[in-house]
């Protein structure tokens, strides 16, 4: 994998944020990325019509299934934004 200027950076806010978005052109690196950073946490597309529908569904059931530790990519791709509810 090539070594990112930005990793550091994330490595940095891990456990500090509940929640580290990452944004940035098109195939430039970020999906795998994130995915070497957080190995072993799921990973969910929300381009997939299935994933899609099941965060719709239960948004929070799908994070306390996971214990509010997965990856979530192409969020801005969904037909319809996802309401997730938190306050």
């Amino acid at each position: 994998m090539i070594v990112r200027d930005i990793e550091g950076a994330i490595r940095s806010k891990i456990g500090r944020y509940p929640v580290i978005t990452i944004t940035g052109l098109r195939q430039s690196g970020k999906t795998t990325l994130i995915k070497t950073l957080f190995e072993g946490f799921p990973y969910f597309s929300l381009e997939s019509p299935d994933t899609y529908a099941e965060s719709s569904r239960d948004p929070r059931g799908m994070f306390a299934k996971h214990e509010h530790r997965v990856i979530l990519d192409e969020v801005w791709q969904p037909p319809e934004p996802v309401q997730f509810g938190f306050s």
